[in-house]
């Protein structure tokens, strides 16, 4: 989680490539939860329309972590 945040404050918003990771079905659930974690504490709300179909996801963990981070988005707005 440091790394993202020192990259975020260095090279720009990562959420995107948070995202992508999330959305990723090859990657391992823990890393896509971990992705959507990440966007909640340090995303962009921009991000939000990319990952807001992970609340209809059809793995209840992923669609939990989905959940709080589209709702930690839509608080930042």
């Amino acid at each position: 989680m440091g790394l993202a945040r020192a990259r975020g404050e260095k090279a720009g918003d990562v959420s995107d490539a948070l995202a992508d990771i999330a959305l990723d079905e090859a990657r391992a659930l823990h890393e896509r939860q971990a992705a959507l974690e990440l966007i909640g504490t340090t995303g962009q709300s921009a991000t939000l329309a990319r990952i807001e179909p992970l609340v209809a996801a059809s793995d209840t963990a992923l669609r939990s972590y989905a959940e709080a981070a589209v709702a930690a988005l839509r608080a930042r707005r």
